[in-house]
């Protein structure tokens, strides 16, 4: 056998009725990381498989993961999970240690027993260390007595400020503000009403019909400035006479006429 890498054999036993008895099923340790599909032995072909032990539970303080060698707890019944007895003479009700379910702590069908199996298989399966498979374990195992609505649905959570009342104002009571409270007063704030807008708008329209005049007003004046310019320049006695008889005068039925004519 050591020409096909193996190192050391054991035969796998079983107890009834207080005997051991050998089994036909052997486990083979191998020093190659990569087991063999087959084995020869005696001219015949076995297959195989990759042993998955179960679970180490101490014997001592019926928890999973140790062995009674190294237990630094207290010696524990099997059968009832009190301390302090053997369950060899234990008459009481059957309670498990680990999962508080109503059968023994050595029970093949204990939920923390199948999950142990079940990381173990993996650990051997996939050749990584035992915390790393019971995080994988763990992770894709549902929590029991939690439905996928209540994973699934949003959590909502509450803030409050406390107000001392004796900083705060005298007029305004001491009260809890929400965020929703605080946003809404933020908006209210950044926002102005629409009273104040429309104010605005119309100020604004007042003041530029008020500029828009001020420039007629002042185009106006300049004009007449100009007039009073162009009067004031010294005229000859013909020039006088020209501007009389282009000056209009009211005839005697009281209409203007077209053309004036001159004084006799």
């Amino acid at each position: 056998m050591q020409a096909q890498n193996v190192c050391d054999v054991r035969r796998i036993t079983i107890r009834r009725d207080g005997q051991v008895l050998n089994t036909k099923h052997l486990i083979l340790t191998f020093n190659t990381p990569d087991l063999p599909q087959t084995v020869k032995m005696a001219y015949i072909r076995c297959p195989v498989r990759p042993y998955i032990p179960n679970p180490l539970r101490c014997f001592q303080c019926q928890r999973f993961g140790h062995s009674k060698t190294v237990c630094r707890g207290q010696p524990t019944c099997s059968r009832c999970a009190e301390v302090g007895h053997d369950s060899a003479d234990c008459k009481a009700k059957e309670r498990c240690v680990n999962c508080k379910g109503d059968h023994s702590s050595f029970s093949r069908s204990c939920p923390t027993w199948l999950l142990e199996k079940e990381i173990t298989a993996l650990k051997i399966k996939n050749k990584i260390s035992y915390p790393e498979a019971r995080r994988v374990v763990s992770s894709r195992t549902p929590v029991a007595g939690k439905s996928y609505a209540s994973a699934t649905s949003k959590s909502y959570v509450s803030t409050a400020i406390q107000v001392d009342a004796s900083t705060a104002p005298t007029s305004a009571t001491a009260a809890s503000i929400t965020p929703k409270n605080v946003a809404v007063d933020t908006l209210k704030s950044v926002s102005p009403p629409r009273d104040v807008k429309k104010n605005r708008k119309t100020r604004i329209k007042e003041s530029g019909v008020q500029s828009h005049k001020k420039k007629r007003s002042n185009l106006s004046k300049k004009l007449h400035d100009m007039g009073d310019d162009v009067m004031d320049i010294h005229a000859s006695q013909s020039d006088e006479s020209l501007m009389d008889d282009l000056s209009p005068r009211p005839s005697s039925s009281g209409s203007l006429r077209g053309a004036s004519a001159k004084p006799s």
